[in-house]
């Protein structure tokens, strides 16, 4: 089954290999569109009330209506903001 419906590029040099390393690949539906780059490395999603941007391993920043949220190393720190209030998150777990 060819990628092509999920308007992937996929090169085929070796169609199997490129479609499990997912090197590009764009999928838009009705209510989400996502962006993949060599898997993660550069990500998006965005739907109607959310959106999310990774640059792998370095950076992430997410939000929906209930708030925000970025980060850097993966999630080793972050900072980010709900309807309450703002916060600061250390080691993925703690937020102050």
């Amino acid at each position: 089954q060819s990628d092509r419906s999920e308007k992937s590029v996929c090169f085929e040099i070796n169609p199997i290999l490129w479609r499990r390393l997912s090197i590009l690949k764009y999928k838009s539906e009705q209510e989400k569109s996502e962006f993949r780059f060599i898997y993660r490395l550069i990500y998006y999603e965005g739907t109607k009330d959310s959106h999310r941007f990774e640059l792998n391993p370095l950076f992430y920043y997410k939000d929906n209506p209930w708030g925000w949220e970025s980060g850097v190393l993966g999630g080793l720190f972050g900072i980010g903001s709900t309807e309450e209030a703002g916060y600061v998150r250390l080691l993925w777990l703690l937020k102050l």
